[in-house]
C-alpha cells in the first residue's frame, strides 16, 4: 500500500540511481501526466528515506512545485535500496545502456558475491554472456591497474585484451595507448601475434607500439583498417619535413608585402637580438637546401636549426 510522503524528506543518491544522468524527455512526459503515475519506491533505513525507484519521477514532481509524491516505503538498508534500484530499472519504460546495465551488473555483483552468473542474469534480466564478459572486463582491468592507465582504455579495448594470452595484455595495452588503437585494431593485433605467417620482428614491433596491426586473410592479403590508415597518414604529414619546408614558404611569402623595415620595426630590442642570432642558421638551411635541389651529386648535410 502506497503512501504520501513529503519529497524533502527523500534523499535522492546519485551512488543510488543507476542511470547515468536524468532523461529530459521522460521528466517532461511524466510532468504531462503526472496524475497516472505509479508510485515510487523509497528505502526507510537507519540512514535516511532513500529514493530506489522513480528518480525521474521525483524530478517531474519537484518542477511540478509539488510538496509530496506517492510512494511504497520498504524497511530496510541502504544496500538493498542500491540492490532495488539497479533491478527495478530493467523493467524501465526507458531501456538501460549497455553502460548503465554493465554498472547494474557490477553492483549486484559487489553487493552478492556468492551469485553464480546465471542468478546475476536472472535478476538483470540479460544473458550469462553478457554478464560474464563484464566481470571479465573488470577482471582483466584489475590485473591492468597499476601497469597501465586503465581510465584510458574503453570498455572495448579492456574486452578486446580479455582475449589475448595473459603475458600479453599489458604490453598490448601499453601499445594501443602509444598508437591510440581502437578496440577493433587491438582484436587485429592479437590475430597478427597469433599468426605463425607473421615475422618475429613485426610482432615485436607491435608489442613495443611502434608498428600498427594489419593481420592477413588467408589467402595472405593484408587488411588494414580506415583508421589505421588515417593514423599513418597523418604521421606521414608530422614527419614530411618537405611539407613543412612548404608551409613555412607560404608563411614567408607573405612577407614580400611588407619591406624589411615594417617588419622589424614593432620588435623590442631582445626580439631583434634573437632574431639576429637564429636568422643565419635559418640561411644556411635554405641554401643546403637549395643546392641539394639543384645539385643533388653535391648534397650538403642539412644543418640542425634549433
Amino acid at each position: 500500500m502506497s503512501k504520501s510522503v513529503t519529497i524533502s524528506k527523500l534523499i535522492v543518491d546519485p551512488a543510488i540511481q543507476i542511470r547515468e544522468s536524468s532523461h529530459e524527455p521522460t521528466i517532461q512526459r511524466y510532468m504531462e501526466s503526472f496524475e497516472n503515475l505509479p508510485p515510487i519506491d523509497v528505502f526507510d533505513t537507519p540512514k535516511g528515506m532513500f529514493v530506489a525507484d522513480g528518480f525521474q519521477r521525483v524530478a517531474a514532481a519537484m518542477r511540478l512545485g509539488l510538496s509530496t509524491i506517492e510512494a511504497n516505503v520498504h524497511k530496510g538498508s541502504y544496500e538493498e535500496a542500491a540492490e532495488f534500484a539497479a533491478v527495478a530499472n530493467t523493467r524501465s519504460g526507458d531501456p538501460l545502456t549497455a553502460e548503465e546495465r554493465n554498472a547494474a551488473i557490477r553492483r549486484l555483483r559487489g553487493l552478492h558475491p556468492e551469485w553464480a552468473h546465471a542468478k546475476i542474469a536472472e535478476v538483470m534480466s540479460t544473458s550469462q554472456r553478457t554478464v560474464a564478459r563484464v566481470l571479465r572486463v573488470d577482471k582483466v582491468k584489475g590485473e591492468l591497474l597499476g601497469r597501465v592507465d586503465v581510465s584510458q582504455l574503453s570498455e572495448r579495448q579492456v574486452e578486446v585484451l580479455s582475449s589475448a594470452d595473459e603475458e600479453l595484455r599489458v604490453p598490448l595495452a601499453q601499445a594501443a595507448q602509444k598508437r591510440g588503437w581502437s578496440g577493433e585494431e587491438v582484436r587485429d593485433a592479437i590475430h597478427v601475434l597469433r599468426d605463425e605467417r607473421e615475422s618475429s620482428e613485426y610482432k615485436q614491433d607491435l608489442l613495443a607500439g611502434v608498428a600498427d596491426p594489419m593481420p592477413m586473410d588467408d589467402s595472405g592479403e593484408r587488411r588494414v583498417r580506415k583508421e589505421t590508415v588515417a593514423r599513418q597518414i597523418h604521421e606521414e604529414v608530422q614527419n614530411d619535413g618537405l611539407l613543412a619546408l612548404e608551409r613555412a614558404l607560404q608563411v614567408l611569402g607573405h612577407l614580400r608585402e611588407f619591406s624589411a623595415a615594417e617588419v622589424i620595426a614593432p620588435a623590442s630590442k631582445e626580439r631583434l637580438d634573437q632574431l639576429a642570432r637564429d636568422l643565419p642558421d635559418y640561411i644556411r638551411l635554405l641554401e643546403s637546401i637549395r643546392i641539394a635541389i639543384q645539385e643533388p651529386d653535391r648534397t650538403p648535410a642539412l644543418e640542425v636549426v634549433r
